[in-house]
């Protein structure tokens, strides 16, 4: 498999979920190629900056408590009910959800959450959302201001798969209290109609991380220049270097009057670099430079094949956490998506270790195994 060293870490860090991968077809991962905003920078370096002459720090909120989580939890619009929300009906016409109890979520402490709830079927009127366990739930009526990102769903990245959706999502902003303590708490969800009728409900459980972590020394403060990336599958070897050319020739079908042809493509890619930074206060940012050549679709035709080509830098910002016993590396980011603008929030998280002084990133996912190896900028 072939792809640009961007998206090979991209991939990595995603355990190759969001990206759905065309081995033959170069323009199609071009059109999933995400690219990110700056998020939270600012908060983070607040937060993990203190000053011995400033106020007393915040006490601790308990995220094993789902009262008081639930309590200090801000929703705008959002009403507060005792008890349970309504169970799910069981009338055929009730709305349904997508099921994204799979998924992996994750949230800065102080900054915003966002739950998209991804209606298959049927319309929503508004959502219920309860922390597990807590004792009150959130009704939440659609149509208010509760917009501006995305829930982080890896499937919602598939550009097919969103082309496969009957209705339109809404997006829920979730504020998370800058103390909340790192660790995990769940949440239900579930969404209702005009009518009143329940959609099913969905759990999911978001991780909250501080930043930075005890035995990240061999890997920040620094910035790490990529050597290669490496996909190992199905006992293949592939290694892609930074500046060398790389070109994919696949078959398509092109216009050719009133009919179409089939004809051959080439398309070529190349990553002039790609600097990774680790900042003691918990910050990242990764920063690369990237050419392409892909097909240009709406030019071409059977007997004139048109290309694109182009260079662009792409950078993404964030926040880490490491765990010294796991060798555990975690990074919470938010990015815009090219093809449809939305904002998402993702959580990743790699192994990181340290080899002949070059720092090895890799993730597993069944027979594959990908890694970017880096060493130190100078």
């Amino acid at each position: 498999m072939s792809q640009t060293y961007l998206k090979h870490l991209a991939y990595i860090l995603l355990n190759g979920d969001i990206w759905q991968y065309s081995k033959n077809n170069l323009e199609e991962k071009n059109m999933r190629k995400i690219s990110y905003l700056m998020i939270l920078l600012a908060a983070c370096v607040f937060m993990a900056c203190g000053d011995d002459d400033g106020p007393a720090a915040e006490e601790k909120i308990d995220i094993d408590d789902p009262d008081v989580v639930s309590e200090m939890i801000t929703i705008d619009n959002a009403i507060r009910n005792e008890g349970n929300p309504p169970a799910p009906s069981t009338d055929p016409n009730a709305p349904a959800i997508e099921d994204q109890s799979g998924d992996e979520f994750g949230a800065v402490s102080g900054n915003s959450f966002y739950l998209d709830p991804n209606v298959n079927q049927g319309t929503a009127a508004g959502i219920y959302f309860q922390v597990k366990g807590s004792t009150e739930y959130f009704d939440i009526p659609l149509g208010t201001s509760n917009t501006g990102g995305r829930f982080g769903n890896r499937k919602s990245q598939s550009r097919l798969f969103r082309n496969a959706r009957t209705a339109e999502s809404d997006i829920i902003e979730i504020e998370i209290p800058k103390n909340l303590e790192p660790g995990e708490f769940c949440a239900v969800y579930c969404v209702y109609d005009e009518e009143g009728l329940v959609s099913n409900a969905v759990e999911i459980c978001i991780e909250i991380i501080e930043f930075g972590g005890e035995g990240s020394e061999f890997f920040s403060p620094q910035t790490w220049e990529l050597v290669s990336s490496t996909d190992i599958e199905g006992g293949q070897t592939e290694i892609e270097i930074p500046g060398e050319t790389y070109e994919e020739t696949y078959e398509t079908s092109l216009p050719c009057g009133d009919t179409f042809q089939t004809v051959e493509v080439t398309t070529a890619y190349r990553t002039n670099y790609m600097y990774l930074t680790f900042s003691d206060n918990g910050a990242y940012e990764l920063k690369s430079e990237e050419y392409e050549k892909y097909l240009d679709w709406e030019n071409s035709t059977c007997q004139d094949v048109q290309y694109t080509e182009e260079t662009k830098i792409y950078t993404e910002t964030g926040v880490w956490t490491y765990d010294e016993a796991t060798k555990t590396l975690t990074v919470v980011t938010e990015y815009v998506d090219d093809y449809d603008g939305e904002t998402y929030t993702d959580i990743f998280k790699v192994q990181l270790e340290l080899v002949d002084d070059q720092l090895i990133i890799t993730s597993e996912e069944d027979d594959e195994i990908f890694k970017i190896t880096l060493k130190k900028k100078v």
